[in-house]
Order: C-alpha cells, then sequence, then structure tokens
C-alpha cells in the first residue's frame, strides 16, 4: 500500500494548508520520501495546478 501526500495546487484551491512549492521541495519531501510508503503527490485541482505551474515547479521533486 502506498501514500499519496495530498496538496492544493494554488492559495485559491484552499482556504489553507497551502504549501509553497520551494518549502515543499527543500523540507517536506526529502523527510517523507524516506517512508516505504511514499507514493507520490496529488494536487488538487488540475484547474488550479494549470493557473499555478505548481506541478511543474515540483515535478523534479517528486
Amino acid at each position: 500500500m502506498k501514500i499519496f501526500l495530498g496538496l492544493p495546487a494554488s492559495t485559491a484551491a484552499a482556504g489553507s494548508g497551502f504549501i509553497p512549492a520551494d518549502v515543499l521541495t527543500s523540507e517536506i519531501l526529502p523527510v517523507i520520501k524516506k517512508s516505504r510508503k511514499y507514493g507520490g503527490v496529488m494536487l488538487w485541482s488540475r484547474f488550479h495546478d494549470l493557473q499555478s505551474g505548481y506541478s511543474t515547479s515540483i515535478i523534479g521533486s517528486v
């Protein structure tokens, strides 16, 4: 079984819980990726991702 980290793709995608891409890639993913259960990252939503470019910013670190 794998666990995916679910994140809003922009501040507009959620009222709270947004993590800037630089914080995700430098502080959070390095720790989470050590788990054997890490499966990847999923974003809410594709519309917001297209507007913000979040996935493009994190793809090299996922």
